[in-house]
Parts: structure tokens; sequence; C-alpha cells
């Protein structure tokens, strides 16, 4: 999935670059901000869903596993989108 920050579509923002998380749950996980172990309450989501452009691709493998290679292509197509900061990929 992809998460787009509380502000994104504000014309105060429009032209800004914003950092991007990229979440990488593993086999049966969920999207970084419906997870069933965390929820909006925690200051930390609240500053990612607010700051950060976060994307959750739905995983077929696990932790022990390395990404498979659409992952980085993913990452390069997003990268240069004009509402990425491209220095600013976690």
């Amino acid at each position: 999935s992809l998460h787009f920050p509380l502000k994104f579509g504000n014309s105060a923002s429009t032209n800004r670059a914003w950092p991007m998380i990229l979440y990488l749950h593993g086999t049966g996980g969920s999207s970084f901000l419906t997870s069933s172990k965390r929820s909006l309450k925690s200051v930390g989501l609240q500053y990612a869903a607010a700051q950060f452009v976060v994307v959750s691709p739905k995983c077929d493998w696990t932790w022990r596993d390395k990404p498979q290679a659409w992952v980085v292509e993913l990452v390069e197509h997003l990268r240069a989108a004009s509402w990425i900061d491209e220095k600013r990929i976690y």
C-alpha cells in the first residue's frame, strides 16, 4: 500500500518533496499503518503519518530471505517522483 502524509494535498505542501519509508513486513504482514500491533495512537506513527510517504508492498518472503528485485525497481520509480525526497528514503 501507499500512504501519503496527512497534509500531502495541502496547498502549502504542493511543491514539497517528502521523505519516504519503505516498510517490508514479510509474509503474512500488513500495511505499516494498519498492522494489528500498531495504531495511530502511537506518537511515532502519528509523526510518520504526518511527515512521510509510507510504502508497504505486499511481500511474499520471510525475514530470512532477501527482498525480490521488484522492490528495488519500485523504490527507483518512486525516487524519480517529484514529491519524493530522493535523499531521504528509509
